[in-house]
């Protein structure tokens, strides 16, 4: 059955998890220096890539499929520290300062919200800039409000969240995870046990309208549609590893992509 796609008009907003992290600043800087015209978008699928036609010719994805230009995408997103994207850029230390020079003040402009976090489930980090949420319902409702404020003063038709932050510990199926409204509840209720932070972000994103995105096993990406929200239950991993975050949490599995190598966003940690 064929469906309608719409074009991809008006502003899009692009909300990161982890948005002053490594891997968000690398994937940050990169967009904004190649809309810059500063550097080529090198293995970037969605400007690059190609796609066969049915007539054997081919094709980029982005003359055929309809995306958000590169102009037309904000970024902003959540982080449990305050620095701003080139501060936090800066001390990944991934890129050279000569690098995010050129796209300094931008970078400085994308400042992030208090993140939704629980060191229960990140025993390695200790964040400072947090929210003050009294039940896990509270901090859903918290990150509605910030998906509808950024949408709102950035003038953005659509948004996505993008989950870029730390892994968390393994949470085991339960009774909790078996429907929405057995989820809600447990929510409602600050059952901290079975309800983890980023189970928060991807409720709160589907609720809002906006696709939330994780970087799946083996470097693939995961789309979680609204009948999937209550099923966020392994705090987005795949494995039953109870110290998740520890040193050697990188050797898991020999195919894990650098999605799942950088466990931790700043350097040193």
């Amino acid at each position: 059955m064929k469906q309608e796609i719409k074009p991809a008009t008006g502003r899009l907003g692009v909300l990161v998890v982890g948005v002053g992290g490594a891997v968000a600043t690398t994937m940050i800087v990169g967009t904004l220096a190649s809309r810059k015209g500063l550097a080529k978008p090198i293995g970037s699928i969605t400007q690059l890539a190609t796609m066969r036609m049915e007539n054997n010719e081919e094709k980029l994805i982005k003359d055929v499929v309809p995306l958000a230009g590169l102009n037309d995408i904000v970024f902003g997103g959540w982080d449990i520290f305050p620095d701003n994207a080139y501060e936090a850029a800066m001390y990944a230390e991934v890129l050279k300062e000569k690098d995010l020079n050129g796209v300094k003040d931008e970078l400085e402009a994308i400042k992030p919200m208090p993140a939704a976090f629980d060191h229960n489930f990140a025993k390695r980090l200790n964040g400072t800039y947090i929210k003050n949420a009294s039940t896990r319902w509270d901090m859903v409702e918290q990150l509605r409000q910030d998906i509808r404020d950024f949408k709102a003063a950035n003038q953005c038709d659509r948004v996505v969240v993008l989950w870029a932050a730390s892994t968390e510990i393994y949470v085991p199926l339960s009774d909790e995870h078996m429907s929405l409204a057995a989820l809600e509840k447990a929510m409602k209720e600050n059952n901290t046990e079975v309800i983890s932070p980023s189970m928060c972000y991807a409720y709160a994103a589907i609720a809002e309208g906006a696709p939330f995105i994780v970087c799946g096993y083996a470097g693939h990406v995961g789309i979680l549609q609204a009948d999937e929200c209550a099923h966020c239950r392994q705090g987005l991993q795949e494995w039953s590893d109870t110290d998740e975050d520890s040193a050697g949490a990188d050797v898991q599995d020999p195919y894990a992509g650098c999605e799942r190598m950088v466990l931790y966003q700043y350097f040193g940690q």
